[in-house]
């Protein structure tokens, strides 16, 4: 579970550097530019743009192209930026800032919005679990450390540990729980079905509706029926490295 944890924690921290980071947009073509010049509302929300959420380019921080014309609060909650602490309780947030109608549109480098500020607040990245908070959730919590939500300061280099949130539904079941900007979630909530039930299901559509499946686990028969697992020779840890006496085991239960 240690290496469950730092690998998520890394993983969340060089995606944030990644999608984070502020890459300068390609120049709009003819055609993008005209399409950005006639909008007049916000592709994303469907909000019509005002002097208080007004209108910028949003662009792909990992291409750079141009993607189409926001509001200035969907563009910031789009934009994913590296782990930041949360404001202390008490803070005031800063006044919004308001574009006069005359003034120059802009593109999505641009987070002047105290809508920035609500978004690095409650920035998160979103850890799925099926059936969470019957089964994973007991190993998490159990194997939780504090050094995982341990934070140091850039101005006096003092050592702070963020918050765990949590939503229980009891004592030892838990909807939600959030360590650092790593949230688990629980995806039995809004699919409440086993997991065999729900590829069953779409498989009717057809193979192609698994784009990330068939592009990483091929469209094998294998990949899309209930796995097996071999409970009564797994004894001990050590043998999970021995994968060719493992595979000629599960093997044997396939046939």
């Amino acid at each position: 579970m240690s290496e469950f944890y730092s690998h998520v924690m890394s993983e969340s921290n060089a995606l944030a550097k990644i999608i984070g980071a502020n890459v300068p947009m390609i120049p709009l073509t003819e055609q993008q530019q005209s399409s950005y010049d006639k909008a007049e509302q916000c592709v994303n929300c469907g909000q019509l743009f005002t002097e208080t959420n007004w209108k910028v380019r949003h662009h792909c921080h990992i291409s750079d192209n141009f993607l189409f014309a926001a509001c200035n609060n969907c563009n910031l909650q789009l934009k994913i930026t590296p782990t930041k602490h949360k404001p202390k309780k008490g803070t005031k947030p800063k006044n919004k800032k308001s574009r006069q109608s005359n003034a120059p549109q802009n593109d999505d480098d641009d987070d002047s919005d105290s809508a920035e500020e609500d978004y690095v607040a409650n920035y998160f990245l979103p850890v799925l679990f099926h059936n969470l908070k019957n089964y994973d959730a007991h190993f998490l919590v159990k194997h939780f450390e504090k050094k995982y939500v341990e934070q140091q300061r850039r101005t006096d280099g003092k050592i702070t540990y963020d918050d765990v949130n949590v939503i229980p539904l009891n004592g030892e079941k838990y909807l939600m729980f959030q360590v650092g900007n790593v949230r688990f979630l629980d995806s039995f909530q809004f699919l409440s079905s086993s997991l065999d039930h729900l590829v069953s299901l779409l498989l009717k559509s057809g193979k192609d509706r698994f784009v990330h499946t068939t592009k990483y686990l091929r469209d094998d028969e294998l990949v899309f029926t209930k796995g097996v697992y071999p409970y009564a020779y797994m004894t001990e840890r050590a043998l999970s490295r021995d994968s060719a006496t493992t595979y000629r085991v599960l093997l044997r239960l396939v046939k």
